[in-house]
């Protein structure tokens, strides 16, 4: 088994492009105290993981003991020890990015692990000029993106107008959701999801969650220890109460209701009969 390739990277100016959360620098510096290939900076690969010391979008100033996650999405070798390089924003609790990554200071990289897609993080003991907590924070930024990815995935609003949390939504096309009703536009196999961020504009990504057996609070007026519909009549709403659907009419489970605000989300497909 190959050695972990992890180190550090010196960035002096990161530069934001027009996508929201992608930067793109110039002339960072990889330092790796472990390289057993002696390859250097030619070891760095596409899909590589940089945890950058988070900078106050507001303030301008640095945020003590946080660290984000990007990704490796572009890159040249300059030499064993330089790189160009973009990267893009890589946590699954938000969308966009919350921090700014920090101009002058050193980051983590490395590769990301095959399974669960963890970085193989270097420890601040070896490498003295990485902030204090820089390890730490890094690997709780893993822990939550792993948790959260479970829970929520990105998809693009195509309804035609602003969706909101707790609506009820299906993936009509690979990547885009609307809101969805019990009609022939669900079927068996279909994903179902609620919106999860305050709002979602049109043609905007947002989080939805996806994840059985999800406990969601702040829904209204549900009845506790009941079953939990899609409305055949009025998109990405919830009904408890079958009374007038006719045999052979979709229905489309939810969960059943812990509370008069709470969910317990787990889909299902089937007939009235």
């Amino acid at each position: 088994m190959s050695r972990v390739i992890n180190g550090t990277l010196y960035v002096d100016v990161f530069n934001p492009t027009a996508t929201p959360g992608e930067y793109t620098f110039t002339n960072a510096i990889y330092e790796n105290q472990a390289d057993a290939t002696g390859n250097g900076a030619n070891d760095l690969q596409l899909g590589f993981l940089v945890y950058t010391q988070a900078t106050d979008i507001n303030t301008a100033m640095p945020v003590p003991g946080v660290f984000h996650r990007y990704k490796v999405t572009a890159i040249t070798v300059i030499d064993p020890v330089t790189i160009d390089a973009t990267i893009m924003w890589d946590e699954a609790r938000e969308v966009t990015e919350v921090d700014a990554p920090t101009n002058g200071a050193y980051s983590i990289i490395c590769e990301p692990s095959a399974a669960d897609n963890f970085g193989s993080i270097a420890a601040v003991g070896v490498y003295y000029n990485l902030n204090a907590g820089a390890d730490i924070a890094s690997y709780v930024s893993d822990i939550r993106n792993k948790i959260d990815s479970d829970v929520f995935k990105s998809y693009t609003n195509v309804e035609g107008s602003t969706i909101n949390k707790y609506d009820i939504v299906f993936e009509s096309s690979a990547g885009n959701v609307q809101l969805a009703r019990a009609d022939d536009a669900i079927k068996p196999g279909t994903v179902i999801g609620i919106v999860y961020d305050t709002t979602i504009d049109d043609s905007t990504v947002g989080r939805i969650v996806i994840k059985r057996g999800y406990r969601m609070k702040g829904f209204s007026g549900l009845t506790p220890s009941e079953p939990c519909y899609i409305s055949r009549t009025t998109a990405g709403t919830i009904v408890q109460n079958l009374t007038g659907w006719l045999v052979g009419e979709h229905v489309v489970y939810l969960g059943e209701a812990l509370a008069s605000d709470e969910l317990e989300f787990n889909p299902g497909y089937g007939v009235e009969y």
